[in-house]
């Protein structure tokens, strides 16, 4: 078992969101969400005309499904615990996460596009090694040692093993979270990370383009497979 220490200086997943970009009609959200996870959610709503949301947890993990016309977003995040959540065993909840968007497509329906959004964080002392974390991922020195917000985004398209083009966009930034502190008295503690944003999106096709439920499958496995590399390696030169 990783010690407290060795977590700190891991990366972890902050959340997980799947989407769906569609044509048709709103999906029932609460049957997307026990597709996606296998339960029941706690709870739906409908907070507005055109937008339906189902929640709800494993007690390791928070679910959020939510529709609007045009698209469908499933995320998954660690419940907040002692510190900032994180689930420090990327490989393994982005392969759980992809078995049950498999089985969320076919609630979903047809697609004309996918999206897989990834983030990850790694604590660091201060703003300054979470510069030097990122100057080293991207191969680029920083030329002082007090710059602040460091923030580089990167796009680099790429064609799957199922013919379809993706865009890949890395983004690596500094992020600064607040802690509530529960005691006697609750108290708010900063905390500062290192952070990596990737996002795999198939790109818009120049003619009417619509995927089905297994046409999904494959490219959902493909792009997963490729955020799995992506996140292992998180460097610049990872976008080969």
């Amino acid at each position: 078992m990783e010690s407290t220490e060795t977590r700190v200086q891991s990366w972890g997943l902050q959340s997980l969101q799947a989407v769906w970009f569609t044509q048709s009609q709103l999906p029932d959200v609460a049957a997307v969400f026990t597709a996606a996870t296998g339960a029941k959610p706690d709870n739906v709503q409908q907070p507005s005309i055109g937008l339906s949301l189902a929640t709800g947890s494993d007690g390791k993990h928070q679910f959020h499904c939510q529709a609007v016309p045009g698209r469908t977003d499933f995320f998954k995040f660690s419940i907040p615990g002692q510190g900032v959540p994180l689930d420090f065993e990327v490989s393994s909840c982005l392969a759980d996460f992809e078995a049950g968007i498999l089985r969320a497509g076919d609630v979903v329906g047809p697609a004309n596009r996918l999206a897989l959004v990834s983030n990850l964080l790694r604590e660091v002392g201060d703003q300054a090694e979470a510069s030097d974390i990122i100057a080293k991922l991207v191969g680029w020195p920083v030329p002082f040692p007090d710059a602040q917000d460091l923030n580089i985004q990167v796009n680099r398209r790429a064609r799957l093993s199922t013919g379809t083009s993706v865009n890949r966009l890395v983004r690596w930034f500094y992020q600064s979270l607040q802690e509530v502190v529960v005691g006697a008295v609750p108290a708010v503690k900063m905390r500062d990370f290192a952070a990596l944003a990737l996002d795999i999106n198939t790109v818009p096709s120049e003619l009417p383009a619509t995927f089905n439920s297994a046409e999904q499958a494959l490219i959902w496995k493909s792009i997963c497979e490729e955020s799995n590399r992506l996140l292992a390696d998180r460097s610049l030169s990872s976008l080969k």
